[in-house]
């Protein structure tokens, strides 16, 4: 029943967002033809892997049905925000307000299942917003273009699904793809050292990586 659940959760998220890709390219007056049918092909992809992902939550961990529909919910509206962040290199702020509700109507889900857990949760929240802030001071004075204040929100946003154990390990899996991805385009000599990637779709790609490893 769980996973059946959490299999019609996936197949809606994927038609949202689906949705949402053809609607902002619509804004920007740049349906092309063979361009929506390469994003139908890796939403379906999406699809694939994260319904695999929540079979594998049910039957690897045990954990509850409110847990991985958070660590679902979160995989699957990066999904879009890492396809636009890989095109336009920018992250909305609109999708990023929709994560923020979604994980809001969620914790009152959770809240109403385990009050006590959902509370002491709030502190590991807190770690995590700090552990933000350190790299937002890193990326911003230390390492110049490190990280772009789009990153740093969805990275805000993702503590709020993730608490401050999960999200370090969530974004330090990243930045070793991130190393790995800079290395091959290096190598191929399709980017510089200069040359900047979109991290959003690293998020992603770490993210999952992550949860798939520990269930978070």
């Amino acid at each position: 029943m769980n996973i059946a659940i959490e299999i019609v959760i996936i197949v809606l998220g994927v038609i949202v967002g689906c949705i949402y890709e053809e609607y902002d390219k619509f804004k920007e007056k740049a349906l092309i033809k063979k361009d929506n049918k390469k994003n139908i092909g890796y939403f379906v992809v999406s699809m694939v892997f994260m319904i695999g992902l929540a079979i594998w939550l049910q039957y690897k961990y045990q954990n509850t049905l409110i847990h991985n529909i958070r660590m679902i919910a979160l995989l699957l509206c990066m999904i879009p925000i890492a396809l636009i962040d890989y095109k336009k290199h920018i992250i909305p702020n609109k999708s990023l307000l929709a994560v923020l509700v979604i994980r809001l109507v969620i914790y009152i889900g959770e809240f109403f299942v385990d009050r006590k857990n959902a509370l002491s949760e709030l502190k590991s929240y807190g770690l995590g917003v700090m552990l933000i802030f350190f790299f937002a001071i890193v990326g911003i004075f230390i390492i110049k273009n490190g990280f772009g204040m789009g990153d740093l929100k969805l990275m805000f946003v993702m503590v709020l699904y993730l608490g401050f154990s999960s999200v370090f390990a969530s974004i330090f899996t990243s930045l070793i793809f991130t190393l790995i991805v800079a290395v091959i385009l290096m190598l191929k000599k399709k980017k510089g050292r200069k040359d900047t990637l979109p991290f959003a779709p690293c998020l992603l790609m770490g993210t999952y990586i992550s949860v798939l490893l520990t269930g978070m």
